[in-house]
C-alpha cells in the first residue's frame, strides 16, 4: 500500500509523544462480544481466527497492562494475547506502543508510594494488518444494498429523506507489532462525524471555527495516536478537538482530512468520545459514542448548518454506545 502517512513513520514518532488512552475491555468500554456469530462475519468484514480469507481476526482473549512509575508518572505497557492470533501471524501475542499516564490519573492507592501494578481483562479485539482492514471496510461497505447509504436530514429547518454514497473510512486504529515486528493493529473506534464538500473549511478551520465558539485546542488528559485509512494510505489524524464537560471528563475529536469528490461524499471525517478520568487505562466507564457525536451535531446545527445522519454504516455491532450513525454536517441551502 502507498502510505502517504504510513504507520512506520509515526510509530517510531510515537513514542516521543505523553501520551493516553485506549479502548477498554469488552465489558468496561462497553464493547460488544460476538464471537461465534458466523451469519454476520461477512457484513461485519472479520474472519474466524486462523482463517486466511484476507480480513482481520476477531480474536478472544485478554489484555495485560503493566504499569510502572517513573518521573513523569507511570508508564503503560499494554499486550493483548489470543490462542487464535498464531496461526496468522505467528505469535499469540500483540504489543502496543508505551503511553505515559500522570501519577494524577493513576488510583492513590498506587501513587502512595509509587509502586508498579497490572491490570488485566478479557476481551474481544478485531487485529489486522492494514491491508486486511482495508479489505474488512471494502466488505462492509459492499453489503450495503446498492451501495448507498440512507442518510435521514434532520436540521432546525427542514426534515428529509434522502440517499447518499458514504465511501469515508469507517473505523479508526491502534498500532501495534506481531512476531518478528510485523506491522497490525487493532479496531478501536467508529468512525461517527463526517463535514461534506460544501462545508468549505478545512480541518484548521474547523477547529478554529470550534474554538471560537466554546471547544478547545488543548486538552484535559493527554491523547495517543491514531489512524484511519483512507483509499490505499493510512492517515494519521490531523488534529484534535475538546470540549471540556468537568475537571475529569471531556468531549475529544479527532479529525482527519480524507479529500472529496463532490459535495455529498466525504471531505473531513472525525471520531468522538467522551474521555474519562484515566482515558480507561484502569477505570471502566463507557465512551458514550453516540451522545458525544450527537454533541457536535447539535452545536453545527445551533451554528446554521444542515445536519443529518448516515444511518446504513453497518458498524453499529460492536460497541454499546454506538448505534451505527455517523453525523453528517453540511452547508445551509
Amino acid at each position: 500500500m502507498d502510505k502517504h502517512n504510513s504507520r512506520r513513520t509515526f510509530i517510531s514518532g510515537a513514542g516521543s509523544l505523553v501520551t493516553a488512552g485506549v479502548i477498554g475491555s469488552t465489558i468496561a468500554a462497553g464493547r460488544k462480544s460476538t464471537s461465534g456469530n458466523e451469519e454476520g462475519a461477512d457484513i461485519r468484514g472479520v474472519s474466524a481466527e486462523g482463517n486466511e480469507d484476507g480480513l482481520p481476526i476477531q480474536a478472544s482473549g485478554k489484555t495485560i497492562r503493566k504499569y510502572r512509575p517513573n518521573d513523569d508518572g507511570f508508564e503503560v505497557t499494554e499486550k493483548f494475547i489470543a490462542q487464535g492470533l498464531s496461526q496468522r501471524y505467528g505469535t499469540n501475542v500483540v504489543n502496543f506502543d508505551p503511553v505515559q499516564l500522570p501519577a494524577s490519573r493513576v488510583p492513590e492507592e498506587y501513587r502512595d508510594p509509587e509502586r508498579p501494578f497490572t491490570v488485566s481483562y478479557p476481551e474481544s479485539a478485531v487485529i489486522g494488518t492494514d491491508e486486511q482492514h482495508l479489505q474488512s471496510e471494502s466488505t462492509i461497505k459492499s453489503a450495503r444494498s446498492g451501495g448507498s447509504t440512507k442518510t435521514d436530514s434532520v436540521s432546525s429547518s427542514t426534515v428529509s429523506t434522502q440517499t447518499v454514497t458514504y465511501d469515508g473510512p469507517l473505523y479508526q486504529y491502534k498500532s501495534g507489532s506481531a512476531a518478528e515486528n510485523e506491522n497490525v493493529s487493532k479496531r478501536t473506534a467508529p468512525i461517527n462525524l463526517n463535514w461534506t464538500y460544501d462545508v468549505g473549511k478545512s480541518v484548521s478551520q474547523i477547529k478554529s471555527y470550534m474554538k471560537d465558539r466554546g471547544w478547545t485546542s488543548c486538552c484535559a488528559f493527554y491523547s495517543q495516536t491514531r489512524y484511519v485509512l483512507d483509499g490505499d494510505s493510512s492517515r494519521v489524524q490531523d488534529t484534535n478537538i475538546y470540549k471540556e464537560i468537568d475537571k475529569t471528563e471531556q468531549r475529544h475529536i479527532r479529525l482527519y482530512d480524507v479529500g472529496a469528490s463532490d459535495s455529498l461524499n466525504t471531505e473531513i471525517v472525525g471520531q468522538i468520545h467522551r474521555d474519562p478520568y484515566d482515558h480507561n487505562q484502569i477505570g471502566d466507564k463507557p465512551w458514550d459514542f453516540n451522545f458525544s457525536r450527537d454533541v457536535a451535531k447539535a452545536d453545527w446545527d445551533g451554528w446554521g448548518y444542515n445536519t443529518s445522519y448516515h444511518t446504513e454504516s453497518e458498524t453499529e455491532w460492536e460497541w454499546d454506545t454506538h448505534d451505527g450513525r455517523i453525523a453528517v454536517i453540511s452547508d445551509a441551502e
